[in-house]
C-alpha cells in the first residue's frame, strides 16, 4: 500500500536523518524565508546563516523565488522599520493624555487627592515610557533601511551565488503554465488555488522583470514546477522544502483541539515523486528546520533563535513577508509594559469616574460630590488588593460580586486576610459565606 499511496506517508525520525545527512539531498527555500529574516534577531539571522554555509552546495533557489525576494525585499525593511515608528507614534500618546485630557479636568481644584495620585502615576508612567523608548530605539538601530547597505542580501548573494534556477524561456513557458494554473486553480489542485484573490481585474498581468509578465496568482505554481523540474536532476535523490508560507494549499491541516499542521499536502508528495526520480519530498516553517538543522547538521542554534523564528502570523502567500511587531517585547521590557498596561487601567477607570460626575445634574452634585469621591477612593484601594490575588481566583470574584461589596469584605476581616482567603482552595465558597454575614449584619443594623 505504501508504494501506492506514497503522497500519505511521513518519514520516521530515522529516515529524516538519514535524508539531512545524505547528498543527494536539495535544501529549497522560499521567498518567506528570505524576507522572514528582516524580522528577526541579529543572533537568529547569524544562524541561519551558519546553517546555510554547513549545507554549502546542497541549497538551492527557484528563479521565481530570487526574483519575488527582489521585488519585495525594500517592502520587507520599510515594514519592519514602520514597527518602530508606530511604537514610538503610541507612546507619545502618554504625554498627550495627561497634558490634555487630564489637564481639561481640573483635578488639583476639585479633587486634590486624585489630583496627587494622577501626578504620582504620570511619573511612573513615564519613566516606564522612557526606559522603553530606549531600549525601542536600540532595536530600531539595529534594522536595515530603505537606504541603508543590506548586509542580508550580500551574504544571500554570497550563499546562492550559482545555486539559483533558471528563468522561464520566454513568454511562451509562463503563458503555458497561466493555462495549465486556471484548470488546477478549477479543481483545488495544490499549490496555489488559495491565492486566486490576488488575480489583477484592472491588467491581465501584475508586474514584469526581464522581458517577461508575470500573474501574481500563479507564482506557487511557478516555484512549484520549478522545483519539480530541478527534481528531474539525477543527482538529486530528497527535496526538503523550507516555507513559512502555511495555507492549506501547501500544508494538510487538521483541527484537532485546535489547528494542527501535519505535513505537506499529500498531491504534492505524489506529484513531485512522479515526475521526477526522487525518493523523498519533506517540508519545513522556519523554526522547525533551525531546530532540525542543531540535530542533525551539529551546528549550534540557540534555543532562542528558533524560538525567534516561531512563525508570528500566517503569510497569505509566499510573496509575502512575515512583519513581527510583537518581537520589539522582550523579556527584559515585559515587566516594564505590564506597569504601563496597570496604570492605563486605573488611568482610564478613573476618567470614567470624574466623567460620569460631570455629567450628573448641577443639583446632585452637592450632595453626591463626596459620594463620587469616595468610590474612586474605593476603586484605588480594591484594585491594589485585586493585585494581589491569583488570576484565575480573580476572575472569579470579580465576576460575582462588585467594588462595594468587595471593599467591605476588605474592610471586615482585613486586606492580607481577605487575599489568603481568595487564594485558598476553597476561597470562593468562604467568601459567599462572608458576604452572606455582611448582608445579613447590614439588615440588622437597618431595621
Amino acid at each position: 500500500m505504501k508504494n501506492t499511496f506514497r503522497g500519505f506517508y511521513t518519514l520516521s525520525d530515522e529516515e529524516l536523518k538519514l535524508v539531512w545527512n545524505s547528498d543527494k539531498t536539495l535544501f529549497v527555500f522560499d521567498t518567506s524565508i528570505l524576507l522572514s529574516l528582516y524580522g528577526w534577531e541579529k543572533q537568529t539571522r547569524t544562524d541561519f546563516y551558519n546553517i546555510l554555509n554547513k549545507l554549502d552546495d546542497r541549497i538551492w533557489l527557484p528563479y521565481q523565488v530570487a526574483l519575488e525576494y527582489q521585488l519585495n525585499r525594500l517592502a520587507a525593511v520599510k515594514a519592519e522599520k514602520k514597527v518602530f515608528s508606530t511604537i514610538g507614534n503610541s507612546l507619545n500618546k502618554f504625554d498627550e493624555i495627561f497634558e490634555n485630557d487630564f489637564a481639561n479636568l481640573n483635578l488639583e481644584k476639585r479633587f486634590p487627592k486624585i489630583f496627587s495620585n494622577t501626578e504620582k502615576l504620570k511619573k511612573e508612567i513615564l519613566e516606564s515610557v522612557e526606559k522603553y523608548k530606549k531600549l525601542v530605539n536600540k532595536w530600531d538601530d539595529l534594522q536595515p533601511c530603505v537606504r541603508s547597505h543590506d548586509e542580508i542580501r550580500e551574504i544571500f548573494d554570497k550563499c546562492f551565488e550559482g545555486r539559483i534556477g533558471d528563468k522561464p524561456q520566454n513568454q511562451d513557458v509562463l503563458s503555458e503554465m497561466y493555462k495549465t494554473g486556471e484548470i488546477r486553480y478549477e479543481n483545488r489542485i495544490p499549490p496555489g488555488y488559495e491565492d486566486v484573490s490576488k488575480e489583477n481585474s484592472d491588467n491581465e498581468f501584475d508586474y514584469s522583470y526581464g522581458g517577461l509578465k508575470y500573474k501574481r496568482k500563479f507564482g506557487d505554481l511557478i516555484l512549484w514546477l520549478q522545483i519539480i523540474d530541478k527534481a528531474k536532476d539525477s543527482k538529486i535523490s530528497n527535496v526538503i522544502f523550507i516555507t513559512n508560507d502555511m495555507k492549506k494549499d501547501w500544508w494538510y491541516q487538521l483541527n484537532s483541539n485546535g489547528n494542527k499542521i501535519v505535513g505537506p499536502q499529500a498531491e504534492l508528495r505524489e506529484e513531485i515523486i512522479n515526475h521526477s526520480e526522487i525518493d523523498v519530498f519533506h517540508m519545513y516553517n522556519a523554526s522547525k528546520f533551525m531546530e532540525d538543522s542543531k540535530e542533525n547538521l551539529e551546528v549550534e542554534v540557540e534555543d532562542r533563535s528558533i524560538k525567534d523564528a516561531v512563525l508570528i502570523k500566517e503569510s497569505s502567500n509566499n510573496s509575502e513577508f512575515i512583519t513581527t511587531e510583537q518581537k520589539v517585547n522582550l523579556k527584559d521590557l515585559r515587566e516594564d509594559l505590564r506597569r504601563v498596561s496597570k496604570h492605563l487601567k486605573a488611568s482610564e477607570r478613573l476618567r470614567f469616574s470624574v466623567d460620569e460626575y460631570d455629567e450628573k445634574p448641577y443639583k446632585l452634585k452637592r450632595n453626591l460630590r463626596r459620594n463620587d469621591y469616595n468610590r474612586v477612593e474605593e476603586y484605588y484601594q480594591v484594585f491594589d488588593v485585586l493585585e494581589s490575588i491569583n488570576p484565575s481566583q480573580k476572575q472569579k470574584l470579580v465576576s460575582q460580586y462588585d467594588i462595594r461589596q468587595i471593599r467591605d469584605m476588605i474592610d471586615f476581616i482585613g486586606e492580607s486576610k481577605f487575599v489568603g482567603l481568595v487564594n485558598s482552595d476553597e476561597g470562593m465558597e468562604e467568601i459567599e459565606f462572608l458576604n452572606r454575614r455582611i448582608v445579613k449584619r447590614k439588615r440588622k443594623f437597618e431595621d
